[in-house]
């Protein structure tokens, strides 16, 4: 529908055969981050082994019209009326009276997911240990076998705790992929050939399922793809991909070796914000907030001269709310964006305060630094600097560039690591060599690819 719409944009001489493998992998790339498929409805009947845990992870279930050999209870998404991720196929044990803020349920979520990750839970030698415990050679065979159909959605049950009035449970599913063509929209890892992405035997990424057991059927669960280690080619601008993955999309949280709990549990709430799945005041995502970026937050506090940690992070979260963290950049990534917007709003903030003593800090820098940069920029009188509205704009121009410059530098690292340099590799080649030469940078004893398909790659960035 859309191919049509697009050559009469770009023109009728344009390839119209190129124009839709582009349309298709834009979309495959949606649908990845999505978590799910978009088009016409289908029917499809499917059998459901959930490792004995209360809930399943379904994206894109239709609330209405289903049938089913035994009782389940589709758990409908505030975002999207009619639609559920989250299924209920047993009854709780037992029910609570009443439950802990969704705003601490989620932060408790965090520190599972966390403690799971840094236990090995959710990495793929996890899942072969599970593999070779549950099943002899004989039963394991059979097992594979039943794996073939996609119709079959068999979790591997990685973690379940009660706590305060809610479920908490992390799963991943294991299939087998048979070719090329596949309905799974989520992240695979090979198990048996590390080599084989696309055939063999695959774990699909985990899934956090969070619920509330104050009535049966539940009435409010979330559900959340944990991308651990995780980062992807994102040359595309996330901002014209975050609407369309925030309003049907499932959250991503993504972790590496340096996420805290505070971090994780931040992370979910400003996850459930952005796919609204919170009512406006229920969040506490302030004190979260606070609570996993405490260096960016003091820099903002120290800055404004503000009372508490809760102000400056409440004045650091409303530049944080759109267009959010892209999940293909990884955690990391996270981390530097906000420390960049805690440098941006302290600038922003700074030039509507004129009754400040440390100009440094209305640049978002420290003292050090900041006369560095008026020993090279600002001329001095009588062993004093002059520090004029033109020195000023002088250190927000050099200021801007540097960050271009880093953006660049950054760049310039993802071609590097996707052409199989290692990291420190990687680092030593942008030290000795200009960012331009990078079109031509390979490993050694790497095929390299012609000129003209690495000059289209870094043009597409």
């Amino acid at each position: 529908m859309l191919l049509p719409e697009v050559q009469k944009r770009v023109g009728v001489a344009a390839d119209r055969n190129q124009l839709k493998a582009m349309l298709e992998e834009v979309g495959g790339e949606l649908e990845l981050l999505a978590g799910q498929r978009f088009g016409a409805a289908e029917v499809r009947s499917v059998s459901i082994d959930s490792g004995g845990l209360p809930f399943v992870f379904a994206p894109g279930f239709r609330t209405q019209g289903h049938r089913s050999d035994h009782a389940i209870w589709p758990v409908e998404d505030p975002s999207n009326p009619g639609m559920a991720s989250v299924i209920q196929i047993l009854e709780p044990r037992r029910l609570s009276s009443q439950a802990i803020a969704v705003g601490s349920a989620l932060q408790f979520a965090g520190n599972l997911v966390v403690a799971a990750n840094k236990a090995g839970y959710l990495s793929a030698d996890y899942l072969r240990l599970w593999l070779g415990k549950s099943f002899d050679n004989t039963s394991r065979v059979e097992f594979f076998k039943s794996l073939l159909d996609q119709a079959n959605l068999v979790f591997v049950p990685l973690a379940g705790y009660e706590v305060g009035g809610w479920w908490f449970q992390i799963t991943r599913r294991i299939t087998w992929i048979a070719g090329p063509r596949n309905d799974i929209q989520q992240l695979v890892e090979p198990l048996l050939d590390p080599a084989a992405i696309k055939v063999g035997l695959v774990g699909v990424e985990p899934v956090l399922i969070v619920a509330r057991l104050t009535s049966h059927p539940v009435d409010r669960a979330f559900a959340f793809r944990i991308w651990p280690g995780i980062t992807r080619k994102a040359d595309r601008p996330w901002r014209l991909a975050a609407q369309a993955v925030h309003n049907h999309g499932v959250p991503i949280l993504t972790l590496d070796e340096r996420s805290s709990a505070p971090e994780a549990g931040c992370q979910l709430l400003l996850l459930a914000q952005w796919h609204g799945l919170l009512d406006k005041d229920e969040s506490g995502l302030a004190e979260a907030f606070a609570a996993a970026y405490p260096e960016s937050v003091n820099r903002v506090r120290a800055a404004m001269q503000m009372p508490d940690s809760m102000s400056a992070a409440a004045i650091l979260l409303e530049s944080l709310l759109r267009p959010g963290f892209d999940p293909a950049r990884g955690a990391d990534s996270t981390r530097r964006y906000v420390s960049r917007k805690a440098s941006i709003v302290i600038i922003e903030r700074r030039k509507l305060d004129q009754a400040t003593s440390r100009p440094w800090e209305s640049f978002g820098i420290k003292e050090r630094y900041y006369y560095k940069l008026l020993k090279r920029l600002a001329p001095k009188e009588s062993g004093s600097y002059v520090v004029d509205d033109e020195v000023r704009q002088r250190i927000l121009s050099y200021l801007r560039d540097r960050d271009k410059r880093v953006d660049s530098k950054t760049l310039v690292m993802d071609l590097l690591l996707e052409r199989g340099f290692t990291k420190s590799a990687a680092r030593k080649w942008l030290y000795r060599h200009h960012a331009h030469e990078a079109l031509s940078a390979w490993p050694r004893g790497a095929r390299r690819t012609n000129t003209v398909a690495a000059s289209q790659e870094m043009n597409e960035r």
